[in-house]
């Protein structure tokens, strides 16, 4: 019998194995892609959200005059947000809310803004901005959420 004869039974043999270590290997090696992917976009979300409660807190703070301009912080968190993309789950970069929140010096609580006169020792004005943004995982995930709704607050002292 020649040698090529024999030859041809085994080779038949490992492709077929190979066909199976395919079948099992390739799903798993999928998930491990798809997770490292979702993971960079859930982080990048996540930091830019972040960056852009802080750089509308930041225009708020610049001076009185500022920290009223609640257009002006939300244009400014928008920009800084605008590498996010707009989907179906967000109409938006991000979603901001703004607020003005006054103190009496050396106390504890808050007042209101409208009176502050009724501080004998001066008032602190503060700028808290806070972003928010859903986010969805490009797979479902067993045990892990496919939706989450990320927000981040940020308050900076007026100048």
């Amino acid at each position: 019998m020649p040698q090529s004869a024999m030859k041809k039974p085994q080779q038949t043999y490992q492709q077929g194995i190979v066909a199976i270590e395919a079948i099992i290997v390739l799903p798993i090696m999928f998930l491990i892609l798809f997770t490292i992917l979702d993971f960079g976009r859930i982080m990048n979300a996540s930091i830019t959200t972040t960056n852009a409660a802080r750089t509308a807190a930041g225009y708020g703070a610049q001076d009185t005059s500022y920290a009223i301009d609640d257009t002006g912080m939300k244009s400014a968190a928008s920009a800084d947000a605008i590498n996010l993309n707009i989907d179906a789950y967000n109409t938006s970069p991000v979603t901001i809310t703004t607020e003005r929140i006054c103190r009496c010096v050396g106390m504890p609580n808050n007042v209101s803004c409208a009176g502050i006169a009724s501080c004998s020792s001066g008032v602190e004005v503060y700028v808290k901005s806070t972003a928010s943004r859903d986010f969805h995982t490009l797979v479902p995930y067993p045990f892990i959420p496919s939706s989450v709704q990320l927000t981040r607050s940020a308050t900076i002292r007026v100048q």
